[in-house]
């Protein structure tokens, strides 16, 4: 996710619209605050999860769970606001969105099978 976000916010930095760059818009410096904000929580909570199990915890699995599903649901968000702020660019095979996209998307709907 924060490959997203890097690629997202070097491309924001020359793209303009209206005669003014889009990363000058307040909407768009909330949507790389809230991208950042959900991949930095991600990787946290990953980061937390393996740290518990490298010291010997057993019980981790409902961590487990909901950092699967929290990071999911993050990549998804990420990717999806990383395409709107790109434009068309978004959809470009070499950036990688693509395929970060469809993997949570499978992710989200596996999960949602799961709660029905």
């Amino acid at each position: 996710m924060s490959r997203t976000v890097n690629n997202t916010c070097n491309c924001t930095c020359s793209r303009t619209q209206f005669g003014q760059k889009i990363k000058e818009y307040g909407l768009i410096k909330e949507k790389f605050a809230q991208m950042a904000l959900k991949a930095y929580a991600s990787e946290s909570m990953a980061y937390m999860l393996s740290s518990n199990m490298d010291r010997g915890s057993t019980d981790y699995q409902i961590e487990a769970a909901i950092t699967k599903v929290f990071a999911s649901e993050a990549a998804w968000y990420v990717c999806d606001e990383a395409i709107q702020v790109m434009g068309g660019l978004g959809f470009m095979k070499g950036l990688h969105f693509c395929i970060v996209f469809s993997f949570s998307s499978k992710i989200v709907l596996s999960s949602s099978f799961v709660e029905s």
